[in-house]
């Protein structure tokens, strides 16, 4: 009986874990990184690379390709393509040969929470908080 209702638990933890639709489709700004354990605490404000000419964001399209967006001085935009890939909470950002993976922590009404490994192997991820913005 003890064996059942552990398995009862796993399996409605997995359904639980899987049914949440992670979506990150859309235009995500990036707001900080939180400095408590584990994604959580108060976040330190992401530096943009230039405040007075509008805010760095990666968009993610429908089509699995997206952009990183960051600005210079004199506002000039700069656009770096990739493509993404989303199995279960894992999302694999490449360019070429080369590849990231977020593990996505949440996505929560316009809040995305992604954790990051400094370095290939690494078990500690470094977390970043994203803001979805609304597009007109």
């Amino acid at each position: 009986m003890y064996n059942i209702i552990i398995l009862f638990v796993v399996a409605f933890t997995s359904f639980t874990v899987a049914s949440q639709e992670l979506d990150p489709t859309g235009t995500w700004e990036k707001v900080g990184t939180p400095m408590g354990e584990d994604g959580t605490g108060w976040i330190l404000p992401h530096k943009q690379s230039a405040s007075n000419c509008g805010k760095d964001h990666s968009v993610f399209f429908a089509d699995q390709t997206g952009q990183e967006v960051t600005y210079k001085e004199p506002c000039e935009s700069k656009v770096r393509t990739f493509n993404w890939r989303l199995e279960g909470n894992l999302l694999t950002l490449s360019r070429g040969d080369r590849y990231v993976i977020w593990q996505i922590k949440s996505i929560e009404d316009d809040t995305m929470v992604v954790g990051i490994a400094p370095k290939p192997g690494s078990e500690n991820l470094m977390y970043a908080v994203y803001k979805k913005k609304n597009n007109p």
